[in-house]
């Protein structure tokens, strides 16, 4: 991974010591083809439905609720939660990160991923359609568990409608989004 940095120039020598070129900000970069196809190995050992979970999990964030993937896979939260708490037994791919109570009063398990590598290995395997699909039922479960107080949410809820090609609803959130920023 180091020979890949430096040969991205995101890892640079001047005059003797090595400094990092790369934006930290930044959510992705692109990941080099080996390290994709550890990941892919990794999937391929997994069963059809925990992959179908991790996919939904990469949609949803770098940090998510079962709730919100159980949304995306259409199924029961307590089932979700299992699947979730398996993975992270056996220290693929999730970390557990405890619990979230939303508005709504639903309590929901929240993990993130071990890495960032893998949740952006992850999403980029996911299927344009299928992704826009999940990006739509992550914003509206979402939506719907915090609802009169979506606003608190409104970027992250921009981002789901955006990429799910729900324009108008991204354009709503994004002006929420905004003026939340103006509050600030």
């Amino acid at each position: 991974m180091l020979d890949y940095l430096i040969s991205q120039k995101a890892i640079v020598q001047t005059n003797g010591r090595w400094t990092l070129q790369y934006d930290l900000q930044r959510s992705t970069f692109d990941i080099p083809e080996s390290l994709r196809q550890m990941i892919r190995t990794q999937m391929e050992r997994l069963s059809r439905e925990d992959q179908r979970i991790l996919a939904a999990a990469s949609v949803a964030g770098v940090e998510f609720t079962a709730a919100a993937v159980a949304a995306g896979v259409t199924q029961e939260i307590i089932h979700t939660e299992e699947q979730c708490e398996d993975l992270v037994r056996r220290a693929y791919f999730l970390q557990a990160q405890g619990a979230a109570e939303w508005p709504d009063g639903t309590v929901t398990a929240r993990y993130r991923f071990i890495h960032n590598l893998y949740r952006d290995a992850l999403y980029e395997s996911v299927p344009a359609g299928k992704r826009a699909y999940l990006h739509r039922r992550v914003g509206m479960c979402l939506e719907q568990g915090y609802g009169s107080q979506a606003r608190e949410i409104a970027a992250e809820l921009a981002v789901h409608f955006e990429r799910g090609h729900d324009y108008s609803k991204a354009v709503q959130y994004l002006q929420q989004a905004a003026k939340n920023a103006i509050r600030r």
